[in-house]
Parts: structure tokens; C-alpha cells; sequence
């Protein structure tokens, strides 16, 4: 799709949330909102092709996600799609017997939930001592 189609598609799409002419659209939004701004709902993300465009819409306090799509036939916009998805979450463990924690953070670029020092007393992440030390940096 054109910008310029891209931009008509979106505004398809928040004209529908506004709405909310399908049963799905109506449905989903009276019980959870959508995050966004002052101006509204704002997608998070946005995937169009020469033929369709969806936009990805976060909801508030959830690890969800609603999918609009739009696509283009004859010349025309016209809505094709209002789907719930679940969001997804990634764990990434590290460990080095000579790289501390910095160092790997550093490298990797990203910044842990948890950082565990080699030859620290093990810790439950509620404080709750475990026993013994770390034996690696993580």
C-alpha cells in the first residue's frame, strides 16, 4: 500500500473502534480498553503488504493484543479482520564463569530483570535465603 492508502486504512480501522459496527469490535471493547493517547487508541504495531495493512492495538492491563486489518480490493478499502492475540514473553539466561553481570549486560545490550554475582549467597527473588553461593555470573 501508498502512504497514502496506508494512512486511509488506519483511519478505517480507528473509525471501527470508534463504532464498533462488528459484533467482535463490540463485544471485545466493552469489557477491555485500548491503550493510547489523549487523541486515542494508538497501534504498537503496523504491517502492510501491496493488498492489506493490520494494525496491532495493546490493551490496558493485559498481555493481549486486538488485530484489526484492512484490505484493498478493486480499488477499494474495506475491513477483513478484528482478532484477539496473545501477547508473548521471552526469558534469556546467561552465564559465564569470567564475564560479570555488567559486562554481559554490556554485550548483550539489554538490561536484566535479575542479576546473579558469582559467589554470592543464593537469594529467592523474595529475599528468601536458598543456601550456598552462586557459582556462575548470571
Amino acid at each position: 500500500m501508498t502512504p497514502e492508502l496506508e494512512q486511509q486504512a488506519l483511519e478505517l480501522i480507528l473509525e471501527e473502534i470508534r463504532e464498533r459496527r462488528w459484533a467482535m469490535t463490540e463485544q471485545f471493547l466493552a469489557v477491555h480498553t485500548l491503550e493510547g493517547d489523549d487523541g486515542g487508541p494508538k497501534p504498537v504495531h503496523v504491517e502492510s503488504s501491496e493488498t492489506r495493512l493490520e494494525a496491532w492495538f495493546r490493551l490496558k492491563d493485559e498481555n493481549y493484543f486486538l488485530i484489526f486489518g484492512a484490505y484493498l480490493k478493486d480499488g477499494k478499502l474495506a475491513l477483513s479482520l478484528c482478532i484477539a492475540e496473545a501477547g508473548s514473553r521471552v526469558y534469556l539466561n546467561i552465564t559465564s564463569n569470567t564475564l560479570s553481570g555488567q559486562e554481559i549486560t554490556t554485550q548483550v545490550g539489554l538490561e536484566p530483570t535479575r542479576v546473579w554475582v558469582k559467589g554470592a549467597e543464593r537469594r529467592h527473588p523474595n529475599g528468601k535465603r536458598m543456601g550456598g553461593v552462586y557459582k556462575q555470573h548470571r
